[in-house]
């Protein structure tokens, strides 16, 4: 990662490795080629942008590094398994490789929102933790359906949509034809879809090797400090202690709460949609987390009642959701990183398959 002479642009360039799938083999090895060589161009197109640190904005642009090489895990980078063909699901277990579909059909731009959204994953676990990402921040079940708390997608360019979410239903300026049999999704969906402010925020300050020069403040969020000016500018350092964003939800946007952990930092997140983990009620959308520690209205916890006039069992309805670090974080995922330079100031950072725990904090 580097930073400007003014400290105000950084630049993040994530390293990847990529193989070719046995059970979806590409038809020539220049189509491998070409496919592996532009999967880069996704992180640009749905991963830069303005973001706001604190009280400072900062313009974020993200590249991506090739590495080539016989065996890529040879290599502290993210390996990727490309796979030729249609209808074929994207997924990472939170381990090496990261399995990436290429349809011919649909084209660059559904594989690099495909890519998009895998790397994101492991973003999420770094930043947040693995129920968050499983969920797709509550969007999703634990078994990778659509939730009834899944937004809708819009496609009129009238909103941003979350990269990271599922989707309820989608409007039909998301398709090239939505009158077609078998709907393809065009630029209406496409050129409206990019990771959040805040998890790029995480892309960011989630990096394990960072050094800064004398000249600039140094410390990300996490980092140990003394005084408010050994932080980058727009953060500050909570309690003399460690750099951070935020120590109350009243310094972050309305549309955020303030996340504390020992280990992550204090930082400013989004609010989750109905059915996300929550502990208190800014945690959510909805304005309610419910007695179950989710988002959403209270779920009746009544007793299972017997009707004796007809035998029958009446019981309250749960939505109870078990997680484990070992289930697939989705049929998505991964990550990676590496290092750049300029005349003022050179910040590392490294983000890789998040279980690997090789570059990344977690």
């Amino acid at each position: 990662m580097e930073i400007s002479d003014g400290c105000d642009e950084i630049s993040v360039t994530l390293q990847y490795c990529c193989q070719e799938s046995t059970k979806y083999p590409f038809p020539d090895p220049q189509t491998f080629e070409s496919v592996c060589d532009r999967l880069n161009q996704s992180f640009p197109k749905h991963y830069d942008k303005t973001l706001t640190i604190g009280t400072e904005d900062y313009d974020v642009y993200v590249s991506g590094d090739r590495v080539k090489a016989n065996n890529c895990n040879d290599y502290e980078v993210q390996v990727v398994e490309l796979q030729w063909g249609c209808g074929i699901r994207g997924s990472n277990f939170l381990v090496t490789p990261a399995f990436i579909p290429y349809c011919e059909d649909e084209g660059d731009s559904d594989f690099f929102d495909t890519v998009g959204h895998e790397f994101g994953h492991a973003i999420l676990v770094a930043s947040k933790d693995i129920p968050h990402s499983l969920t797709h921040k509550g969007s999703s079940t634990a078994s990778q359906n659509v939730a009834e708390s899944a937004p809708d997608a819009i496609c009129d360019g009238s909103i941003t949509m979350d990269i990271m979410n599922y989707f309820q239903n989608y409007a039909d300026e998301c398709f090239v034809d939505p009158e077609a049999i078998h709907r393809i999704k065009g630029d209406g969906f496409y050129d409206n879809i990019e990771l959040t402010e805040a998890d790029t925020q995480g892309l960011v300050m989630r990096a394990k090797y960072v050094t800064v020069p004398s000249n600039c403040p140094q410390g990300i969020i996490g980092d140990i400090c003394a005084v408010d000016n050994e932080c980058l500018n727009g953060l500050s350092c909570i309690n003399n202690v460690e750099c951070g964003e935020c120590e109350a939800d009243r310094e972050c946007f309305s549309n955020q709460y303030c996340f504390q952990d020992a280990r992550k930092g204090y930082r400013c997140l989004d609010r989750k949609l109905d059915g996300a983990p929550c502990d208190r009620d800014r945690h959510c959308i909805s304005g309610h987390c419910n007695n179950e520690g989710k988002c959403g209205e209270d779920v009746n916890t009544t007793p299972a009642t017997t009707n004796n006039s007809t035998g029958t069992t009446n019981s309250a309805i749960t939505n109870a959701t078990i997680f484990t670090t070992t289930t697939t974080v989705d049929p998505d995922t991964s990550t990676s990183g590496a290092m750049t330079q300029t005349s003022s100031m050179t910040v590392t950072i490294s983000v890789i398959s998040i279980c690997i725990c090789i570059l990344l904090e977690v």
